[in-house]
């Protein structure tokens, strides 16, 4: 096969007839390429514009991609049409096209590195501002725009007050660039300036002078002007072209509600024989907890995620556009009571029948109760002087409209507990309900994809001899996944966007093959269910599941997961109230407060111990597959280590009690001391004076004051040596 060799070239460089031959075959692809009039510019400028020569005036040049095969006539593939500003040295992207048959070879990276490296100083282009445009179709083409430039390493260049400028001069458009160095952070202001000033003079359509707004924003720019990376377009692929590989999706959000009024009543309708079923038998007869369905599907709840969100990722500050702003989904309210220790644990199922949730979806939820990782959450109420930087994060722009209402998730869930009927809910006081955590349900469509998620987990637990065995069959877990992983098409991003979903994160475009390995470690092993629990996420992806089918249009989820789930929650929660009553009454060095203080130090002590140890739950559980996610879920989360370091500060404070009884003690032992000091120094000074006979007042008081302190010391020396 013969290989192509790509040539590119400037038409200026070259003789004018074979310029103006390649220009008419650039002009035909860039009309193939863009059929549209109204998107295209008139060519014929293009070729009148190959008359100026001047260098004093802003020249349009074309660089031509050449497809130079050995024995073949040369044939144009591609073209970059820009403007050089010659006074400053740059140069202004005005179109771009590259023949079909030729799009995704890199011919446009080509093009964009030959252009950029024959400028003097930089190559700019302007891009419409999406969040300038509420036209959902307007945003949306502003944004694949975007998306573009992005890909071929494109460059926003921050100018203060540049934006206003132009949104008053008519525009909604964004400045950026190509740096020759992809590390390339700043450009020094002796750059920036003299293009600002040619490239207003270019568009001011022949005005006498500069605008004197952007000669001030010329001179108030800093030494170097900070280039900043451009949004990349969320690409899902668990959805492709309208059709999910996903069977079903469930994102179940738990919120915790303390001090709640629990009543004693009949087994729930829905929840009831399940949760009997899950209880082994010292608990099914005085069951510790009850969960009910509140309400069901139809009652739809739309999510709107912002237009682009930031992200960190290893260190780096990185942006995303929404690919779908809004999600109609429905909100499946349900409930777990602890009665005892009187927490209740709500249960917010979100989930669309016939639109699954995407990757990037259903970790933009994920965010609401952790993303800590990459700073995308959790929400936070905003108050005060966080408010500011609340706002900021991911979670805090996630809004849900139910009825006609825009709310925060706080807002949401206080608005469904406090209108559901019969339920007990608080208030719509928004300090009683605080998100925990979240169980997200996934249920395949195909079995190829379950293969490949299969083969991901069994990866890393191959052992040499089951090895050679799948090697003999040519079914190698392990090398069937790195041969995927190696491919880098569909398959490869399918088990990424699972990883993502799996630890949380939007980087997931980044895992490699190891990772992906580690990814898919499983809690513990199921051979028809991967489970894992990763922070405060409890994650099931399976083919098939028969509690999931009999609650999907009440619960939403299945029961079999957020039940074990909440009673880890509720745990958790015990613990950290357990912490709160501990830090409320902690020793302050060098102060009677903690005498004063005892009875409110032992209630607290009493407290603690209650939350720990009374109500804090063991295995409740009949069947190993819930015994084995309950204990997997205390080692994951570090629930059994938080539970150890609390049950040592409560020692702490039992010490702490002891210490202080031992010092209210000593004070009353010095009381009663110094009274008895006073009465045995007085009789005995008196009986002393008479027998040596002394009279005078003043050496009595004298004598009966050392007499008193002496007395005193022997008794609180006593007192030590007794103690």
């Amino acid at each position: 096969m013969n290989q192509e060799k790509i040539e590119i070239i400037d038409l200026r460089s070259i003789h004018r007839d074979i310029a103006c031959s390649y220009l008419d075959e650039f002009i035909q692809i860039y009309e193939s390429v863009f059929p549209d009039p109204i998107e295209r510019e008139n060519s014929e400028q293009w070729r009148r514009s190959f008359s100026e020569f001047s260098p004093s005036v802003t020249q349009v040049n074309i660089a031509i991609a050449l497809n130079q095969e050995p024995n073949q006539e040369t044939r144009v593939i591609g073209g970059f049409v820009f403007k050089h500003y010659r006074k400053s040295g740059w140069g202004l992207w005005t179109h771009l096209a590259v023949k079909l048959s030729h799009q995704g070879k890199g011919i446009d990276t080509r093009l964009i590195k030959y252009v950029a490296d024959s400028l003097e100083i930089l190559l700019f282009a302007e891009t419409r501002d999406p969040e300038k445009y509420p036209d959902m179709d307007e945003r949306r083409k502003a944004e694949e725009q975007i998306a573009r430039f992005t890909g071929l390493g494109a460059r926003k260049i921050d100018i203060p007050c540049l934006p206003e400028l132009k949104e008053k001069q008519g525009y909604h458009s964004l400045l950026l660039c190509f740096p020759k160095k992809p590390d390339l952070e700043f450009i020094d202001k002796e750059y920036i300036a003299p293009f600002l000033l040619e490239f207003n003079e270019a568009i001011s359509a022949g005005e006498p002078e500069p605008n004197a707004d952007i000669i001030k924003i010329t001179q108030d720019l800093p030494k170097e002007v900070k280039l900043k990376k451009l949004p990349a377009r969320e690409i899902p692929v668990l959805t492709l072209k309208g059709e999910s590989i996903l069977k079903a999706a469930s994102v179940c959000l738990h919120f915790v509600e303390r001090k709640a009024k629990c009543s004693d009543s009949e087994p729930d309708r829905v929840f009831g024989s399940m949760e009997l079923d899950l209880l082994n038998y010292q608990f099914q007869v005085n069951p510790p907890l009850i969960s009910r369905h509140i309400l069901g599907e139809g009652n739809p709840v739309k999510i709107i995620f912002p237009p682009s969100f930031q992200y960190t990722s290893e260190g780096r500050a990185e942006a995303l556009i929404c690919d779908q702003r809004e999600k109609i989904v429905d909100g499946m309210l349900s409930m777990t009571e602890f009665k005892h220790s009187k927490i209740r644990i709500w249960h917010l199922t979100l989930s669309a029948q016939h639109s699954p949730l995407n990757e990037f979806e259903i970790i933009k939820l994920i965010s609401l109760y952790d993303g800590r990782s990459e700073d995308t959450g959790p929400y936070v109420e905003p108050s005060g002087q966080d408010a500011a930087s609340a706002k900021k994060k991911l979670a805090n722009e996630i809004r849900f409209i139910h009825g006609n209402e825009e709310l925060s998730i706080i807002g949401l869930i206080s608005k469904l507990v406090a209108n559901s009927p019969n339920c007990g809910g608080p208030s719509s006081r928004h300090e009683k309900l605080e998100l925990k955590s979240g169980t997200i349900q996934l249920l395949l469509k195909n079995e190829e994809t379950k293969t490949l998620l299969w083969n991901a987990i069994r990866a890393r637990s191959k052992t040499e001899e089951s090895s050679k065995n799948e090697q003999g069959s040519g079914n190698n877990p392990h090398e069937a996944t790195r041969t995927v992983m190696a491919e880098n098409g569909l398959p490869a991003k399918i088990l990424q966007a699972l990883s993502g979903i799996t630890i949380g994160i939007f980087d997931f475009g980044e895992t490699d093959f190891e990772e992906i390995v580690d990814t898919f470690e499983p809690s513990f092993e199921d051979g028809s269910v991967f489970i894992k629990f990763n922070r405060c996420t409890l994650l099931s992806i399976a083919q098939d599941d028969r509690a999931f089918e009999t609650c999907r249009k009440t619960i939403g989820i299945s029961p079999y997961l957020i039940i074990p789930h909440a009673v880890l929650i509720h745990n958790e929660e015990l613990v950290l109230m357990a912490e709160e009553a501990i830090r409320s009454m902690q020793k302050k060095e060098s102060s009677i407060r903690p005498v004063l203080n005892l009875g409110k130090l032992e209630t607290a002590y009493n407290a603690a111990a209650e939350y720990l140890h009374s109500w804090y739950l063991p295995i409740i559980f009949n069947y190993p597959t819930e015994t084995t996610l309950f204990k997997q879920g205390k080692k994951k989360r570090g629930s059994t280590q938080k539970h150890k370091i609390v049950q040592s500060q409560l020692v702490e404070l039992q010490k702490q009690i002891e210490e202080t009884w031992l010092l209210r003690r000593g004070i009353v032992g010095g009381f009663i001391a110094s009274l008895l000091a006073f009465i045995s120094a007085t009789q005995g000074t008196q009986t002393i004076l008479k027998i040596l006979g002394i009279h005078d007042p003043s050496i009595q008081h004298v004598f009966g004051f050392i007499f008193f302190a002496l007395v005193l010391v022997l008794s609180l020396i006593g007192l030590k040596f007794k103690k």
